[in-house]
């Protein structure tokens, strides 16, 4: 079970980590772009986040405003200003997994006048975040880099309909009721659904999002592709290293998948165990032949 902590940081990182990730996929050239003199453009986007995720930290830090600095100016060039939200995602996981109770129960004062908790404070970083990360979302389509086919919203009967198609597959019917002797049998009776990727995820993908590593090594000694991609060119391996999954990631690599294969937009395993901060994963691969 999640501590309130951890919820925090999950909340705030993964959506600054996706927002990060994004930023990057956008070409410098397109960073002032904006469809509408009202709307924000990339790069305002991002500065606005990291100037809040400063303040907010600052905030945390010090409680006494009049000791805190105006903010800097942000970095200007892209990569930098990329490397910059990097910083602060980290900060704030270690900061927020640090404290204790009695610390979120702390009374501020934003900027010397509006009293509230440090709970409070917390909160308010992690709302900016999310709704910088929408706006970035919205320019990120408009800019065509998640396809150009035309928008088409995802409604959640769809996703229902995928997990009662899912059901009626051995193998996926297995795996989502966390039946290992029904996995079992399913294997020895067809394999023919190993590689089935219909209206939803195969076997060894959906065993790996749901961080089942007893399962994946089954798919695997069954004879799965361990460096099968999904429509985004996801590797089973690029998964568990975003997700921090560590036992799922050893199993891969005991059956020799491929450490450098990368997604759509060139996330490899290893980046992405960096930009999530799962260490532990990320010294497997570097001891795996990981290099970038």
């Amino acid at each position: 079970m999640q501590t309130e902590n951890e919820a925090y940081v999950e909340l705030l990182c993964r959506h600054l980590a996706d927002m990060i990730h994004r930023l990057r996929a956008i070409p410098a050239a397109q960073w002032d772009w904006t469809p509408a003199p009202s709307a924000p453009s990339p790069r305002i986007v991002a500065q606005h986040t990291w100037n809040w995720l400063v303040a907010d930290r600052q905030h945390l830090q010090e409680p006494d405003v009049t000791h805190h600095l105006p903010i800097p100016d942000s970095p200007t060039e892209p990569e930098a200003l990329c490397e910059a939200l990097e910083a602060e995602r980290d900060y704030w996981r270690q900061s927020l997994l640090a404290l204790t109770p009695e610390q979120l129960a702390e009374e501020r004062f934003q900027f010397g006048m509006a009293p509230f908790g440090v709970r409070t404070l917390v909160t308010h970083i992690t709302q900016q975040v999310i709704y910088k990360h929408g706006q970035l979302s919205t320019l990120y389509f408009a800019l065509g880099l998640d396809g150009e086919a035309p928008y088409a919203a995802p409604y959640p009967n769809d996703d229902y309909a995928h997990v009662a198609e899912m059901m009626q597959r051995p193998l996926h019917h297995a795996i989502l009721s966390d039946d290992i002797a029904g996995l079992r049998a399913a294997l020895t009776q067809s394999k023919d659904d190993l590689f089935l990727n219909v209206t939803g995820p195969t076997p060894l993908k959906l065993a790996v999002m749901r961080n089942r590593p007893e399962i994946v090594a089954l798919l695997l000694q069954a004879g799965a592709d361990g460096d099968e991609i999904d429509p985004d060119q996801n590797t089973a391996l690029v998964c568990a290293s975003f997700y921090g999954y560590t036992q799922v990631a050893e199993v891969l690599l005991q059956h020799g998948v491929d450490v450098h294969r990368s997604n759509r937009w060139n996330g490899t395993p290893l980046g992405f165990a960096r930009m999530q901060s799962h260490q532990e994963i990320a010294t497997l691969l570097k001891l795996a032949g990981a290099t970038h």
